[in-house]
């Protein structure tokens, strides 16, 4: 069980990542790709949440942006 419970932790490590290097290279903000349905109550964003935000919503050097796309084109391959 411990070592699952220590891939399913690297699994969300990367995947969360990835989305970083995603957002970053679209230069859109994490609420973008979040559900925000009317139906849903809005709730307070946690103060992690507000780093993750503050991180992704900044505008990019164009070097920053070059890399979040080499590593990208690296792990998923070029677009055709």
């Amino acid at each position: 069980m411990k070592g699952q419970d220590a891939a399913i932790r690297k699994l969300l490590a990367a995947f969360a990542y990835v989305l970083v290097l995603v957002l970053v290279a679209l230069e859109i903000p994490l609420r973008e790709l979040t559900d925000v349905r009317a139906d849903k109550p809005s709730a307070v964003p946690s103060e992690e949440a507000e780093k993750i935000f503050a991180l992704v919503s900044g505008r990019r050097r164009p070097e920053d942006i070059r890399k979040a796309y080499k590593v990208l084109v690296a792990m998923f391959g070029r677009a055709s």
